[in-house]
């Protein structure tokens, strides 16, 4: 086997092994990390609401956020840059 078709043999064979690779990670990182368990676990979301009950808890939290706002200089929607 002269040296440029071993190059591209072995080319080859390196591609097809970063691809599996690749996608053994992807795999891997989908099912560790980007699954919903694991960001409350983490701390990234504070819950996890079905579809079915969107409108009801954005409407409760909503809710209570402007149950709980008390205007204040310099903090929240009021303020204003010049």
């Amino acid at each position: 086997m002269d040296e440029v078709s071993a190059r591209k043999d072995a080319e080859r064979e390196a591609a097809a092994f970063l691809k599996v690779e690749e996608a053994a990670l992807g795999r891997r990182y989908e099912k560790e990390l980007m699954n919903p368990k694991e960001g409350l676990a983490l701390g990234s979301i504070s819950s996890l609401v079905m579809p079915t009950d969107l409108r009801k808890v954005l409407g409760e939290n909503l809710a209570f956020l402007l149950r709980h706002y008390k205007p204040s200089p310099m903090s929240g929607p009021q303020r204003e840059f010049h």
